[in-house]
C-alpha cells in the first residue's frame, strides 16, 4: 500500500510539474523498433499505436492525445495483481478530480484480449477513463511491455517520464 500511495503522490506532482524538468529525446521512436529490454526509454518519446474506444469507433492514436499528462495503464483482464491496481486507480480521489477537470488522461490498454473479451470487461471500468482496444497488440506485447501491470507516464510532447512495472508483483 504504500509503494501505492507514493506511487500515485509521484503522479500527481508529474501532473502538477508537468515535466518541466524531462530531458527530451525527440527522436521519434517506431513501435516495431523499440526495445523494453534496453531500458524504459525515459526521456524519449513513447512509441505511437493505433487504438479504438467502441466497436465501430473511429482510431485513434497515441500521439493524437492532447493533454500535459498522459497515463498509460497496461494490463490483462485475467491478472488478479491488474485488478488490484485498477481498484487503487479508481478510488484515487486525486488521480480522477484531475482526470475528471482534463488535468490528466488515463488511458487503458489491455494489450493480451480479444475485441469481444475487451468489449465485455469495458463495461466495468471507469467511465472517466479512455478504455481503449488496441489496435497494434502484437507489437504493444512484444516491444513496449515487461510485464503487466505496468504504467507509463508521458508528458505533453509525448515522452516518457516515468515508467512503474509493479515489482511487488514478481
Amino acid at each position: 500500500m504504500k509503494k501505492f500511495t507514493l506511487i500515485i503522490v509521484f503522479f500527481t506532482l508529474i501532473i502538477d510539474v508537468n515535466s518541466a524538468t524531462a530531458q527530451v529525446n525527440t527522436q521519434n521512436i517506431k513501435l516495431d523498433t523499440f526495445n523494453k529490454y534496453t531500458n524504459p526509454h525515459i526521456g524519449t518519446i513513447a512509441p505511437d499505436f493505433r487504438y479504438i474506444i467502441s466497436e465501430n469507433d473511429t482510431v485513434f492514436s497515441l500521439h493524437n492525445l492532447v493533454n500535459d499528462s498522459i497515463i498509460l495503464l497496461f494490463y490483462s483482464i485475467n491478472c488478479s495483481h491488474c485488478t488490484k491496481e485498477i481498484k487503487k486507480l479508481r478510488k484515487n480521489k486525486i488521480l480522477n478530480s484531475k482526470i475528471d477537470n482534463n488535468l490528466c488522461i488515463l488511458l487503458t490498454i489491455p494489450p493480451d484480449a480479444s475485441i469481444d473479451e475487451w468489449k465485455e470487461y469495458v463495461n466495468y471500468m471507469p467511465k472517466n477513463w479512455i478504455n481503449a482496444y488496441c489496435l497494434d497488440n502484437d507489437s504493444i506485447i512484444s516491444n513496449y511491455l515487461w510485464k503487466v501491470p505496468q504504467i507509463f507516464s508521458i508528458d505533453k510532447n509525448k515522452c516518457i517520464i516515468h515508467v512503474e512495472m509493479f515489482s511487488e508483483y514478481d
